[in-house]
């Protein structure tokens, strides 16, 4: 395991972890079709708030529904459409999502569609994951080298990077409270593997997934990580899971910490920690030798 560890480390001397690598871009889901913004929060008290809109597809206009003057954030819970603006028209509805001591978020929404018009299209359309990742590339550079000669014993599997929400919070519309942050399913560390979403379940066919990989490798997922055990997940230093865990106004990812292999409070997507990419053997696959250990490792024959 050091040996990959070390070219990671190489390999990161020129590419980083950001909101452009495959964790972060399928995690972080909000930015993928819809453009997010902030707005200072000394500027929210001049703009109306509304609970719903009307849009009028003659005039490509919205108008806020049900409105109210900012009066509090506890009042955006129940309230977060606004134009920004004191007329409450506009082309582009803006959805406040969350906020920060110094800033509101928000996603913009067009052409007459609603917040969860936003969120099914980020779940579940088809032009979702268009671009390669830093972690992608790094795992299909390190297969090319240290894999390629034994891909005829590897299966193609899924590698779920399940973004199922259990809690809205700021996106629900009704109710959603801007100071809490949207929780996906990774955030229960269950142990159900099934992989919901097509979109999120990465492949080579499209088949049995969404045939976005180019070698089957990559990453464990919570449910996977739970599976093999504490002992075994232990590499002696901290590395990405597939699973994200919460959006707010930034993103967090589920990781497994050094420290005796546990799965620790998840990190930000912004920050650069290793990766330990993972395989699956076709059945039947026999081995000469090995324990499964990182010190004494099984031995598949390529003859």
């Amino acid at each position: 395991m050091s040996e990959w560890y070390d070219n990671y480390q190489n390999m990161k001397k020129k590419y980083t972890c950001n909101s452009e690598n495959l964790i972060c871009e399928n995690a972080y889901f909000l930015d993928e079709a819809y453009d997010k913004s902030y707005s200072y929060v000394n500027l929210a008290t001049n703009f109306l708030y509304g609970n719903s809109f009307y849009y009028d597809d003659q005039s490509d206009e919205y108008t806020l529904k049900d409105i109210i003057y900012f009066d509090d954030f506890n009042s955006i819970n129940n309230n977060h459409y606004t134009c920004f603006n004191a007329t409450g028209k506009c082309k582009s509805l803006a959805y406040v999502h969350a906020k920060s001591s110094d800033y509101i978020y928000y996603v913009n929404l067009r052409k007459g569609k609603k917040i969860d018009d936003l969120l099914n299209e980020m779940l579940f359309n088809d032009d979702v994951n268009q671009k390669d990742s830093v972690i992608k590339h790094y795992l299909d550079t390190w297969y090319k080298i240290y894999l390629y000669d034994y891909s005829d014993y590897l299966e193609d599997t899924v590698f779920c990077n399940d973004r199922s929400i259990i809690n809205y919070e700021g996106w629900n519309p009704n109710g959603g409270n801007i100071n809490n942050y949207l929780k996906f399913k990774g955030n229960d560390n269950h142990k159900i593997l099934k992989c919901p979403n097509k979109n999120d379940s990465f492949t080579l066919s499209t088949d049995i997934g969404n045939g976005k990989l180019t070698y089957p490798i990559g990453l464990l997922s919570v449910p996977e990580a739970i599976l093999i055990g504490t002992s075994l997940r232990n590499t002696y230093n901290n590395y990405w899971l597939l699973s994200p865990f919460y959006y707010y106004y930034d993103m967090r990812v589920h990781k497994v910490d050094s420290r005796q292999g546990k799965m620790t409070f998840p990190t930000f997507v912004t920050n650069t920690i290793g990766v330990r990419p993972v395989i699956s053997l076709k059945p039947n696959t026999e081995y000469t030798e090995g324990y499964g250990t990182t010190s004494y490792p099984f031995v598949v024959p390529t003859d």
